[in-house]
């Protein structure tokens, strides 16, 4: 039985490879077409279509589904197992015919002998022809079997011989990424430059990363490099202290943490992985080195996005100068670097030269071939199947469908509800969380909940479904003000594998109607009364499968407001609290800032600032990220001009650099003391253009501000011809 299963695993991962490796083709077929007019982005992510083709084994027929069945020797195994009850009805009729062939030649035969008046007596049963036919039958039959056993023998050692290599490839893999991981790490220090670590701080931020990657530094490298799946770490080349150049690190952390946000080496590694699987395609190794060169680019189309032509320059600088120092360094596939070969490096600094945004039209394009590529990916397969033909020692049982491959089984387990739920985490049987299940107060109340995960989870047009759902606690999906009373309907259902759950309305006397407790699929109408309704989900420590919950009988326009949470029922709460001019809690603002409309947490702000508030600098930063970037850069520097809040240290504005609009850098700059400006001013130069440096400049001078060779040394990458020359008559005038 071992060598079945291993033999359909081997044939699904076949088949996967030969319809991944013609995706790969057809992509690679048009990326003349996409390297020159699409982004670097589309080009690295439209890779995902092979690893999907890979990964998933399913197949749609169509004019591009081809179907290879290994056994041909269908017919004469359906004809060995006469006793079968699900024969096929060609195999059948092929029967049928050999038989009444078989009776008509021996008939024949009788005839002739008697119309030639033969003294014979009648011939036995078996005639010599009919004998000789059957004798040939038996022959083929025996010669079929024999070939379905030879052909089983074959497909088995060709599988073991895969499912080894796989094997042995893998453990080469691990061990070499170990290796390589013990030897990077081996002369690793932290970095504890304030400055390098704020900038790490500052660019997390603004890239969304929640957990900041350690930094380290290493004599063992000549690159910068990220390595860690789950612990990403990024490591930097050991420099003097007097080397480093805070601009460079900003461009190199930049390009790293970029990786870190993307997840490249999840991507990574689960490509590596397949390649073991699929180590006999040569064109998905191809695809692998392509997928490395097209994720650089990405990283530098996303930052070259953010620049200035100045700064533009200093990055390829930058580039060519690690690349220089990284010749002929080896690294790893399951880690990403800055540098790359002289090859790669090539198109990069093309790409830096010949920077461009995309067009409307390119855009349009683009979607138009993505969509191209993904009917091409659902319809263009090669799935090899392999037919119920019988052993020459055992028989074997029927196949339940072409899907029901032992890789399907194991994707599907790995991607099953049941899977997501068995791995939830649990949280102790106490506290308010548990006991609101059964305590009427505690449900009337506001939310509190310390588990909630989805699988699949989708909740627009007043719909709410999930494949999997883990609720510890309660959680409101809507609260609706009504004027008057109104009747809607609601229809639930879900699957309870543990705990319990129960979906809920709470009137606005705060008397408590259960909707669903069984999981039942039920509809009810309800009259939701003048005031505050809340339907809630309450779990206790309940895992649930298929839950599904409409109410879209609610219209919005007959109620006076609607909410999906009670984070968002506070918005136009405090916003009346800010205009009625009350006192309100700055923690209030930051914990909803997520939620709100750009310009109304601008407004919000500006409130704040007018009211002299003070900011911690990582809560300017939420105010940036979250709010309308030109109206918070430019109520900020108002702020500052005016006097209403304290002048900003020097390190704060170094920090706030990357998310003011660019107009209100030089602004807020100019807010320094003379003595702390050029400091702050080299540091951040990267995010003014020339006009904006040349300003900086001028103020600096003006406000006797002194620029010695060294000074202008370390500026001078970022200073355009016109900019040195105005600069130079300033100087020697």
């Amino acid at each position: 039985m071992e060598h079945l299963i291993i033999s359909q695993l081997f044939l699904t991962v076949l088949s996967l490879s030969l319809s991944g490796a013609l995706i790969g083709f057809f992509l690679i077929a048009l990326r003349p077409l996409t390297r020159k007019y699409f982004s670097a982005k589309w080009n690295y992510y439209i890779w995902l279509l092979v690893v999907v083709r890979l990964l998933l084994p399913f197949h749609l027929d169509s004019e591009f589904h081809t179907d290879i069945q290994l056994s041909e020797l269908a017919n004469v195994n359906s004809y060995s197992k006469d006793t079968n009850s699900d024969m096929r009805p060609s195999t059948t009729s092929s029967m049928m015919e050999h038989d009444s062939n078989t009776e008509n030649i021996a008939a024949t035969d009788n005839s002739l002998t008697q119309s030639h008046g033969e003294n014979v007596s009648s011939p036995p049963a078996d005639s010599t022809a009919a004998s000789k036919i059957r004798r040939l039958s038996e022959n083929l039959l025996v010669r079929s079997l024999s070939g379905a056993a030879t052909a089983q023998k074959l497909l088995t050692a060709a599988a073991y011989l895969w499912f080894l290599a796989a094997i042995f490839l893998l453990f080469v893999k691990l061990v070499n990424y170990l290796r390589f991981k013990a030897a990077v790490k081996k002369n690793c220090v932290p970095i504890t430059d304030w400055r390098v670590t704020s900038l790490k701080n500052s660019l997390c931020i603004r890239l969304h990363i929640q957990k900041s990657p350690a930094l380290y530094e290493s004599p063992s490298i000549l690159g910068p490099l990220t390595i860690g799946l789950f612990r990403p770490v990024i490591i930097l080349p050991q420099t003097a202290d007097d080397e480093r150049m805070l601009p460079q690190y900003q461009l190199i952390l930049h390009h790293e943490l970029i990786h870190v946000a993307k997840k490249d080496l999840l991507y990574k590694w689960i490509y590596q992985l397949l390649l073991c699987l699929h180590w006999f395609n040569p064109l998905l190794h191809c695809i692998g080195r392509q997928i490395d060169s097209d994720c650089e680019l990405s990283c530098d189309e996303q930052i070259l996005a953010q620049l200035t032509d100045t700064g533009r320059k200093l990055y390829g600088n930058v580039l060519l100068d690690t690349a220089e120092q990284a010749v002929n360094h080896r690294t790893n596939a399951l880690a990403t670097t800055f540098y790359t070969n002289k090859k790669d490096l090539k198109k990069r600094l093309a790409r830096i030269v010949h920077y461009q945004r995309m067009s409307r039209f390119r855009l349009l394009l683009s979607a138009c071939t993505l969509m191209i590529a993904l009917s091409f990916t659902a319809c263009g397969t090669i799935w090899i199947s392999q037919e119920d033909y019988a052993d020459a020692k055992e028989p074997q049982s029927e196949p339940d469908s072409d899907n029901d491959s032992i890789f399907s089984q194991i994707v599907t387990s790995m991607l099953s509800t049941d899977s997501f739920l068995d791995n939830a985490p649990v949280s102790s049987k106490s506290g308010d969380a548990w006991n609101a299940y059964e305590d009427d107060s505690l449900l009337a109340g506001n939310d509190n909940h310390v588990n909630w995960f989805a699988r699949f989870y989708s909740g627009g047009d007043n719909k709410i479904s999930a494949s999997g759902f883990i609720l510890y606690g309660t959680d409101s999906f809507l609260i609706a003000y009504a004027d008057q009373e109104i009747d809607v309907r609601i229809t639930t259902s879900f699957e309870c594998v543990d705990g319990r759950f129960k979906v809920i309305y709470v009137a606005p006397d705060k008397n408590i109607i259960t909707l669903n407790e069984t999981g039942e699929k039920s509809t009810q109408t309800i009259t939701m009364q003048k005031g505050r309704n809340v339907l809630k989900m309450v779990g206790q420590g309940a895992k649930l499968k298929n839950l599904a919950i409409d109410f879209s009988s609610i219209k919005t326009s007959k109620f006076e407001s609607v909410f999906r949470s009670e984070e968002e029922e506070k918005i136009p709460l405090i916003k009346d609290t800010i205009l009625s001019g009350k006192p309100y809690q700055k923690d209030e603002i930051m914990n909803i800032l997520h939620i709100m409309e750009p310009a109304e947490a601008s407004e919000i702000f500006h409130d704040m600032l007018r009211k002299g508030m003070d900011f911690t600098p990582d809560e300017l930063q939420t105010f940036l990220i979250y709010s309308d970037e030109k109206l918070s850069s430019q109520y900020l520097t108002e702020a500052l001009q005016e006097g209403t809040i304290e002048p900003l240290n020097a390190d704060t504005i170094k920090t706030l650099m990357p998310y003011l609009e660019q107009e209100y850098c030089v602004k807020l700059l100019m807010t320094l003391p003379v003595e702390e400006f050029y400091d702050v001013f080299s540091e951040t130069i990267y995010y003014l253009d020339d006009s904006q440096i040349e300003t900086c400049l001028n103020y600096y001078l003006d406000e006797g501000g002194v620029l010695n060779y060294a000074m202008f040394e370390k500026i001078s990458p970022y200073l355009s011809a016109p900019v040195i020359n105005r600069l130079d008559q300033k100087l020697w005038k």
